[in-house]
């Protein structure tokens, strides 16, 4: 089945510094298998997190374009046909994982291996 990949999810693959981390890798290696899928809103996501990474100096300084590139290097085709229905799927999960007290007490990615990619994401192209 394919991986919806949710924006939070690449940022903690690509820096590594948060407890998501294990998470992350089993997401993006799952989507290394079975295709991984994102709407067009993951880009603008992951360029502010990055964004906002380098600022508060999580990353240094001008390292903003490397980590997109990484991230661009993954086998990830964009949606952008059907954007409302993987953007619903993506939140549709998000809020079954609140409702399962998944998140804790903060509103990321951070969850089961075993949910990754059980959203309804259709592959443009």
């Amino acid at each position: 089945m394919v991986v919806i990949m949710d924006a939070s999810v690449a940022i903690a693959w690509q820096l590594r510094d948060r407890p998501g981390t294990p998470y992350a890798d089993a997401a993006v290696d799952r989507g290394g298998t079975e295709g991984m899928v994102v709407p067009d809103l993951f880009w603008h996501e992951v360029r502010s997190a990055l964004i906002v990474a380098e600022r508060t100096e999580r990353i240094a300084v001008g390292m903003m374009s490397g980590h997109m590139e990484d991230i661009r290097a993954l086998d990830i085709e964009t949606d952008v046909d059907h954007a409302d229905e993987a953007v619903s799927a993506l939140a549709q999960t998000r809020l079954e994982r609140l409702r399962r007290g998944v998140f804790g007490d903060r509103d990321s990615a951070w969850g089961d291996a075993s949910d990754v990619g059980q959203g309804s994401g259709t592959r443009s192209g």
